[in-house]
Parts: structure tokens; C-alpha cells; sequence
């Protein structure tokens, strides 16, 4: 036995003993406790038969892991767009399992409470309406319009094979859910006005992690990203780009497509200040915001490790037309009035409570 198998077992056994004590604890608040201790993990391929032959009689698996599986499933900010996860997930077949809510606020939400399989259905439902149409169309208050088609599904950046597809049946599965399948574009032209960014893209970037001082204009044509304007961070998203040309070609300047927040429960409720990583769940995911993926497409790889666009947000109030027809509306999830939603939803609980959509800020 060597000495590391001797300190995993130990850590893992107080791993279990810490859980039943605060389970016993915190039970008279009605909190439960769990725990994840991962098994045997192969750490090199000389393992291989060996643990095919021994591990196979004892693992309810009928295998052991791979460290691939360890860091994927319980990791949540390692991102789709690294090109090691992608093949990790859509070539090795390894599911993604994202736990979204990682502050006690977000674990114990509406939003977390939501009922999986409506979100579910919900995502798969909007994707069909995608899957059979051809133009989409995003305004804004604050002077976004931009009109394009809808494009290939994005397969190789994303997995899913069409977009009317669950995320609960696919290697990505995030928890709880939050957007519908992204959306890729072809053929788009106007101006989007963006307010910001992910905080874990603004650092790369150089721009202010939850709000752009100026709001940035990005003029697009044919598809393309032609011109920035509004200060320093749209030099900035600008110099972002020009970096990534060497290593992605032209296709970096490209509108990668769009999705939005299908939760109608999702709210902010961490300072946006103190914990921005947090704070961006709420506007990430509400059914109240649409954000846009800018730069290299989706619907093909590229031979680069890390992240080739950035998830851009207009802000709330957007409206976004799929075939000329309303899907939001200045802010408002439509698809949450349709009486097939309503009626799925009965089977929950009360669809006026259920599809009613908070406020983002708590």
C-alpha cells in the first residue's frame, strides 16, 4: 500500500464524518448535508488492466475514473471554452455536471427550487422553435439592433446536435438550469451596445469585472465585427480580439450567435462589488436578460486551448424576435405565457407562481 492511498482513504473518511455531523447539526433548521468522495481514479495508463480486471468485480460502475471525470464534474469555472474540457466532454463522452449555485443564497433560491424537468422541457421547447426557423432579430432601449439568420447548430462548441435538445440529456448539464441552447448566427448586421461582460472574461480582458464605464458599441456586418466605439473597453475588447487573430485567423471577428436566461426565478443576491463571480448567476440566467457570444464561431474547433469569444450583456429590456415573432419582449420571457408551458407546469405546482418572474435585483 502506498503512503497516498492511506491519506485518501483518511481524508475521505473525515470527508464522511464531517458530513454526518453537520447533517445531524444543522438538521433541526431543516438543511440537509451531503457529500461527494469520488473512488478509485486510474492516474496513468499502466493502471489500466489491471483495474479493468480487479476494479470491474467491486465497482457498482463496472470501472474506475478517470481524473478527467473528477475535475469536470465537480469543477463549475474551468469553462465550455477551454478546448481540453470540449474534447474531455463531447469526444471522451464524460458528462459535465455544474453546480451553478455555490453561495448558500443561490443553493436554497426559487431559482435553485425550480423544478428540473420544467426547465428541461423549457430549453427543448424553445430549441425546436429554432430548429425550424430562419431569421433572428435583438433590440434594445439602449440601441441594439441587429438582424441575422440562424445557423448551424454549434455541435463541436456545445454538443448538442439540434437545438431542441434537454441540456439533462446531453455531457453539459448545468445546475440549475439557466439558458437555452446558444443560438449561432450567420449574416447579421447592426450594432450591439454591451454593459459587460463575464467577470472571469473581464479579468483576461483588462475591463471593469460587472459594468463597463462607458457602454461599448460593436458594429457588425455581415456577421463581422467591423467597429468598436465607447472608450477604453472597447480598445480594450478590441485588443482582446486582434490577440486571438494569430492563434484563431479571421474567424475571431465573427457574432458567434446569442441565448438568454430561461429561469423566471433566477435574482442577484450577492454584491456585485464583493463576490462578482457570484453576482453574474443572476443576470446570466434570467429570463429577463439575452446576452451575445462575439467572436469565433461555435460550429467549428479551432486549434486553441482557451476561450475565442466573449458572452457580451445588453443589460434588461431586450426583445428578441425568431422568425419576426416575440420570444422576449422588452424584458419578458413569452414563452412563459404560452399555454403549453402553463399547463406542463400545472404538473409542478401553480403555474402563476412557478412562471411568475422575479425581479433580478433581491
Amino acid at each position: 500500500m502506498r503512503f497516498i492511498d492511506v491519506v485518501m482513504r483518511r481524508h475521505k473518511e473525515g470527508l464522511v464524518g464531517m458530513t454526518y455531523t453537520l447533517a445531524n447539526y444543522l438538521a433541526r433548521y431543516n438543511i440537509t448535508v451531503n457529500c461527494v468522495v469520488p473512488g478509485r481514479i486510474m492516474e496513468s495508463p499502466s493502471e489500466l488492466d489491471f483495474a479493468r480486471e480487479k476494479q470491474s468485480l467491486i465497482l457498482p460502475l463496472g470501472r474506475i475514473g478517470s481524473t478527467a471525470e473528477v475535475v469536470i464534474s465537480n469543477t463549475k469555472r474551468i469553462m465550455r471554452p477551454q478546448k481540453a474540457i470540449r474534447e474531455a466532454m463531447f469526444k471522451k463522452g464524460i458528462r459535465w455536471v455544474r453546480n451553478m449555485a455555490t453561495t448558500a443564497q443561490q443553493l436554497s433560491s426559487e431559482r435553485a427550487r425550480f423544478p428540473f424537468q420544467l426547465s428541461d422541457e423549457i430549453i427543448k421547447r424553445v430549441g425546436k422553435r429554432m430548429d425550424g426557423a430562419t431569421t433572428w432579430r435583438i433590440t434594445h432601449p439602449n440601441g441594439t439592433d441587429v438582424l441575422g439568420k440562424i445557423g448551424d447548430v454549434p455541435t463541436p462548441g456545445s454538443g448538442i446536435k439540434r437545438y431542441g435538445e434537454r441540456r439533462g440529456e446531453g455531457n453539459n448539464r448545468p445546475f440549475p438550469q439557466g439558458c437555452h441552447n446558444p443560438v449561432s448566427s450567420k449574416e447579421a448586421n447592426g450594432v450591439f451596445v454591451l454593459e459587460h461582460t463575464l467577470p472571469m472574461q473581464a479579468k483576461y480582458v483588462g475591463v471593469p469585472l460587472t459594468r463597463f464605464d462607458k457602454p461599448v458599441k460593436v458594429f457588425v456586418e455581415n456577421n463581422r465585427m467591423v467597429r468598436f466605439e465607447g472608450g477604453l473597453e472597447a480598445k480594450r475588447l478590441r485588443r482582446f480580439y486582434e490577440s486571438l487573430a494569430p492563434q484563431v485567423g479571421d474567424d475571431v471577428w465573427s457574432v458567434c450567435g446569442f441565448h438568454a436566461g430561461i429561469s423566471p426565478k433566477a435574482r442577484v443576491y450577492e454584491s456585485r462589488e464583493r463576490f462578482p463571480e457570484a453576482w453574474v448567476e443572476g443576470p446570466h440566467n434570467s429570463s429577463r436578460m439575452v446576452h451575445c457570444h462575439l467572436g469565433a464561431p461555435t460550429t467549428r474547433e479551432h486549434d486553441y486551448p482557451f476561450m475565442t469569444h466573449l458572452s457580451c450583456f445588453l443589460g434588461e429590456g431586450a426583445t428578441v424576435y425568431i422568425d419576426g415573432e416575440k420570444l422576449y419582449d422588452e424584458g419578458h420571457f413569452t414563452f412563459l405565457d404560452d399555454p403549453e408551458t402553463r399547463k406542463l407546469a400545472a404538473q409542478y405546482g401553480d403555474p402563476d407562481t412557478l412562471l411568475s418572474e422575479v425581479t433580478l435585483q433581491a
